[in-house]
């Protein structure tokens, strides 16, 4: 049996399979699937490529009996996406949160606490008394933290400095002309057709300025982590927790760690271990077993009343039945016989079966790879 877990962000879209066990069976990744940027279909066609590429990796021709998925900007399409994941694997138990829910229950399980997401944009979700706030998270047009906002940040600074608007910062676009592959101004074309997680995977050319001293680029990674502070003081001030754990790309930068940590020195930071991706297949093994216990426990027998003696000749068949029984049995098919195979395709294109040309697409009538 295999569980899955999928975790959706502006940049990727990260998907693991384990089995009863905890073992991991296999794993697959796609682009962004931040239901906020792209809409519900394309969003799914991520999400869909990332299970089949998981599915294809397994190499087992079995569906997941649960999922729990954790995507950016999922929140408010959260019933729509529950309905196309319930068409695409039919019979599962499915969950559908944001990705702060991941990282929320990678971090703290089911008790109280505040988890920091700081990855192409930035979001912090606490939890006390089963009551949830979520501060920040809003998207890159509305103002947000995290890895977009440190490349927008650090072009428009190098262009500026190009234009003469600012200070010459040589290092931070010395690093950006290395990035892009040729210098700022001449990659406008790029970085508009690359869109957010073009302009977001910018941060370590800004990362490897700061490190090297640029002063521009230290006051980019300075101001975007106020802001990430701030988010996080009002998260922690909800739970009264002096602790916040932590996780995401833009914070595996020593100068964007190192910043936040300067902007909050009463505040305790931890890493996050568990990839999120795990964080959700454990939910939904565990989601899973708990429907199994609960059934469990409905289908318990009340006492019955002691039945009544029948006579052998009530009781037993006869001969002649008997043998109408086991010939009527041998002409149908056995439900324990191993059902024939079905070919896994080798490309999670393939697998999936859904080529998109910008309308809407009916996923249950494209199920997933199955036995």
């Amino acid at each position: 049996m295999l569980f899955c877990g999928i975790d959706g962000g502006g940049t990727h879209t990260r998907c693991v399979l384990i089995d009863g066990m905890g073992r991991i069976a296999g794993s697959g990744e796609s682009g962004t699937s931040n239901v906020s940027d792209i809409g519900v279909v394309r969003s799914m066609l991520a999400i869909g490529e990332a299970l089949a590429a998981a599915i294809i990796d397994s190499g087992r021709d079995e569906k997941p009996a649960a999922l729990c998925a954790g995507i950016a900007g999922a929140l408010a399409q959260r019933d729509e996406l529950k309905a196309e994941l319930s068409g695409m694997l039919p019979g599962a138990l499915i969950d559908v949160g944001s990705d702060a829910d991941n990282t929320l229950y990678a971090s703290i399980g089911s008790g109280d606490g505040t988890v920091l997401i700081c990855g192409t944009g930035c979001s912090v979700l606490s939890i006390k008394n089963g009551e949830r706030k979520q501060t920040g998270g809003w998207g890159y047009l509305v103002g947000d933290g995290g890895g977009y906002e440190i490349g927008r940040m650090a072009l428009a600074r190098a262009l500026a400095a190009f234009d003469g608007r600012e200070k010459p910062c040589p290092i931070l676009t010395k690093k950006l002309t290395e990035a892009l592959g040729k210098p700022p101004q001449e990659a406008i074309p790029d970085i508009y057709a690359g869109g957010k997680p073009f302009v977001a995977s910018l941060v370590s050319a800004a990362a490897g300025a700061a490190d090297e001293g640029d002063e521009a680029a230290k006051k980019i990674f300075a101001d975007d982590m106020g802001y990430v502070a701030r988010c996080v003081s009002v998260g922690a001030a909800f739970t009264g927790s002096r602790e916040v754990s932590f996780t995401g790309g833009v914070l595996a930068n020593d100068c964007a760690l190192s910043a936040l940590k300067a902007a909050l020195p009463d505040i305790v930071l931890r890493p996050i271990e568990t990839p999120p991706q795990l964080a959700a297949a454990m939910r939904a093994a565990e989601m899973y077993m708990s429907r199994t216990l609960a059934e469990t426990d409905e289908m318990q027998p009340e006492k019955a009343e002691p039945a009544a003696v029948q006579s052998s000749e009530e009781t037993e068949p006869s001969a002649n039945q008997q043998s109408e029984e086991t010939a009527t049995a041998a002409n149908q098919p056995s439900e324990a016989a191993e059902k024939p195979s079905a070919d896994i395709a080798p490309t999670a294109a393939d697998a999936l079966g859904l080529p998109w040309d910008g309308e809407d697409i009916d996923f249950s009538a494209h199920p997933l790879p199955t036995a």
